[in-house]
């Protein structure tokens, strides 16, 4: 019994002596003084260990592929080579900044993830990031109940069920019944795609028994259920056979659908200057064809599928005037009318 205790008691020591030396890097290394001293004050051991033991456990540590490097000064100790880490510093802070910029999360969840986020990295890594990544609580949503959603949405998707929820039409932390659309009304939908679009997540699925796409956006859903019926299959959904048939895919589809809103698309000429190359390239992927206007090189022409709504509309006049619509008339007229209500808008609040 006691050879299994000390046999139990020495694989629990390796193991914290590999915790400790992952949290170390060339600023931060670790002598077997500090790791003995560590061992106690976790009480990991009931009495000091001796020095030989630590060292066989350093080296085992190396035998499993983990590489040591020691200090110039030895009695600095050794510290982990994070040369084969599976995360740099500035990927750790692509992550973190996607996190604590996620509207539907908490402020606390946020913050929660963003310090797991963390972990991935070196200790220097760690100290750097806490100062370079903002969270600004104002971005979130006060509940949290948008997390257990997602979770409950996955699930969903994973079994191929459906889900039931609630609409928050005005968008309120407490929802009643008059804030909530149609009434309270409940969505049965079968979910085939989560995805992140415009700060937020939206659910694309078939509802009840129609076969076309509906979009619905995580952080105004509330009361989700997963049902027991299963959902729709993808294939009998219209949208999706749509898609199949013209060649195109999902990430087709989300190009097209600026604002997540559903409608039909069409084929719109763009004229655009140079500058907003890479804005085009971001919206609608590298697969477009792109030429520029031999009479004026500033300015390069391209055609895009796309819902010719006011999301797009108003996608377009963020340029203020550097991308042009060029054809077809109905999407330039329907420019124009935008245009028209923007400045009737603002004739009206002046008088």
């Amino acid at each position: 019994m006691a050879e299994q205790n000390a046999k139990y008691l020495n694989k629990c020591r390796l193991l914290r002596v590999f915790e400790y030396m992952q949290n170390t890097d060339e600023q931060h290394p670790l002598n077997i003084t500090q790791i003995i001293a560590k061992l106690l004050e976790d009480g990991v051991c009931d009495r000091e260990p001796d020095r030989k033991s630590i060292m066989r456990d350093l080296q085992t540590i190396e035998a499993c592929g983990y590489k040591l490097e020691a200090c110039e000064n030895h009695n600095d100790g050794k510290y982990l080579n994070y040369e084969n880490k599976p995360f740099g510093c500035y990927q750790i802070k692509m992550l973190a900044d996607a996190v604590a910029s996620a509207r539907f999360l908490t402020a606390e969840d946020a913050k929660k993830l963003v310090n797991k986020i963390f972990q991935l990295g070196t200790p220097s890594d760690r100290k750097f990031l806490k100062e370079a990544v903002i969270c600004d609580a104002s971005l979130n949503v006060p509940l949290s109940k948008t997390k257990y959603n997602f979770d409950k949405i996955m699930e969903a998707i994973r079994d191929k069920k459906q889900i039931s929820f609630q609409y928050n039409y005005k968008f309120v932390p407490n929802p009643q019944q008059k804030d909530l659309s149609y009434e309270g009304r409940e969505y049965f939908v079968s979910p085939y795609y989560f995805v992140p679009m415009n700060d937020d997540y939206y659910v694309i699925g078939c509802t009840g028994e129609y076969k076309n796409f509906s979009h619905y956006r995580l952080s105004r859903m509330v009361n989700v259920r997963v049902q027991g019926k299963a959902a729709m299959k993808l294939t009998d959904s219209t949208d999706y056979k749509m898609l199949t048939d013209s060649g195109k895919n999902i990430c087709d589809y989300l190009r097209e659908h600026i604002n997540m809103r559903y409608g039909a698309t069409q084929r719109v000429s763009l004229h655009c200057k140079q500058k907003c190359r890479l804005d085009i390239l971001a919206r609608f992927g590298n697969r477009i064809n792109m030429y520029d206007c031999p009479d004026d090189k500033a300015y390069f022409s391209t055609s895009v599928d796309v819902q010719s709504d006011e999301g797009f509309l108003g996608w377009v006049a963020c340029f203020d005037g550097d991308v042009i619509i060029t054809g077809p008339d109905n999407v330039r007229s329907a420019y124009r009318e935008y245009l028209q209500k923007q400045l009737e808008l603002y004739n009206s609040e002046a008088k």
